[in-house]
């Protein structure tokens, strides 16, 4: 991927995480041009555990607060500070897409695939319905 001021900027603001949030530590990622792909390894010991904002209740999904430290928290934070550079530099056109799909990676087998995925994605560009 050949990065642009904006890119390359997203690239940069992804790498900082860890310096707001410090038990993420970061895996493979590739910036596109409106998403990323990245593994987020996190690391509870210190923070106590988080599970995202759905709560069961009735047979029904609920939405809660967001949860310190979650990873719902972690890329808000990101996807929002890069809009807010966007909206100051320029690009107050640029959108990301509007949710972001997490997994759970159990092990080492399933981290080489999502790396190699992480790795080709950049070349399914092309193709990418959201990218036309």
């Amino acid at each position: 991927m050949i990065l642009n001021e904006l890119g390359t900027t997203a690239s940069s603001f992804w790498k900082e995480i860890p310096e707001h949030f410090s038990h993420v530590y970061l895996d493979e990622y590739v910036v596109m041009p409106n998403h990323i792909h990245g593994i987020l390894i996190l690391d509870y010991a210190d923070v106590g555990p988080c599970h995202g904002m759905a709560l069961q209740g009735n047979g029904i999904n609920k939405f809660s607060k967001p949860v310190k430290n979650s990873v719902s928290v972690i890329v808000n934070q990101y996807k929002s500070t890069i809009k807010r550079w966007c909206n100051k530099n320029g690009y107050d056109s640029f959108q990301w897409q509007s949710r972001f799909y997490d997994k759970i990676i159990w092990n080492e087998n399933s981290i080489d695939d999502v790396r190699d995925y992480i790795r080709m994605n950049p070349r399914k560009l092309e193709v990418d319905e959201l990218n036309k």
